[in-house]
């Protein structure tokens, strides 16, 4: 849930600075050389904020199918003990 919020105002923060670009009402922090550069910052910005939506959404679905799985009482065989070899 933190993951889908966090990349949610990551992503509404770069949109905002974006449209906030595009009006002209932008003025570029220092350091900042053209608004060619401030807008690839927010792109990639949005990018991110997509990207943690994206794992935020496969984490709640494992989480879900996990949950489900668990609850139906499914137990996986046990792993193989590493003393008990093929070869004797």
């Amino acid at each position: 849930m933190l993951l889908i919020l966090s990349g949610t105002t990551l992503f509404l923060l770069a949109r905002s600075g974006l449209a906030s670009l595009a009006e002209g009402t932008q003025t570029l922090p220092p350091g900042v050389t053209s608004y060619v550069q401030r807008a690839d910052y927010f792109s990639a910005q949005s990018s991110l904020g997509l990207v943690l939506i994206g794992l935020g959404v496969a984490t709640g679905l494992g989480a879900a199918v996990r949950h489900a799985v668990r609850r139906r009482g499914y137990v996986a065989p046990p792993a193989p003990h590493a003393s008990a070899s093929p070869v004797a």
